[in-house]
């Protein structure tokens, strides 16, 4: 009984930590200032779904074309 209790408790802390983990992304503010630039200079090209002008959370909400590890931009 007390190892199935254990290893309940053990799969709800890690299924907490990722839901928690993921759901609290905040892009760096370089990337989010850099994308910014992009999506500016590319004349606000309607292709790319999500994107802003100003501010916005590229790795918490959806920007296409935007892949992230955590918080951080990896690659376009």
């Amino acid at each position: 009984m007390y190892k199935e209790l254990l290893c309940f408790y053990f799969i709800v802390l890690v299924s907490l930590a990722t839901l928690f983990s993921e759901s609290n992304a905040t892009t760096d503010k370089l990337d989010v200032i850099a994308l910014n630039g992009l999506f500016k200079a590319l004349n606000n090209a309607s292709q790319l779904k999500g994107w802003k002008l100003d501010g916005g959370d590229p790795c918490g909400d959806v920007w296409t074309g935007v892949a992230c590890s955590g918080s951080t931009v990896t690659h376009l």
